[in-house]
């Protein structure tokens, strides 16, 4: 449900990114397509387990209508990945994990990782530039 509610998320930065920042939309695009993995592989790994995931999806419009600039849509991106990661950390402590699901939260933890970064590092930029 949360996956799915940060591709609302991550869509949201991409349209003031085209605006404000369009040398920045397709690292956007591709965290977004990051993201999508995410979803559908948690999807597919909950169905593989025996188990039927969700459709829901979190509604975070109204947070991000509180969010007027692209800097601050992309810090709260930021911290929405580490709520994430801090979550899967959580599920990785788990005893009886198969290797599949284990492997697969150990790809999906490396890849919120890499979109913190991505985004600490813009962040950082626009810091500098002020």
């Amino acid at each position: 449900k949360s996956e799915r509610g940060e591709l609302e998320v991550i869509d949201s930065v991409i349209r003031d990114l085209k605006v404000s920042d369009p040398d920045l939309v397709e690292d956007g695009e591709d965290i977004l397509r990051t993201a999508a993995w995410s979803c559908s592989g948690l999807c597919r790994r909950i169905t593989q387990l025996g188990d039927i995931p969700t459709l829901e999806s979190d509604d975070f419009s109204s947070e991000l209508e509180n969010l007027d600039n692209p800097k601050a849509k992309l810090a709260y991106l930021c911290g929405f990945q580490e709520k994430h990661r801090q979550a899967i950390k959580v599920i990785m402590k788990q005893p009886g994990l198969d290797k599949v699901t284990r492997q697969f939260l150990r790809d999906l933890n490396r890849a919120h990782q890499e979109i913190i970064a991505w985004c600490d590092e813009k962040l950082a930029e626009w810091v500098c530039m002020k």
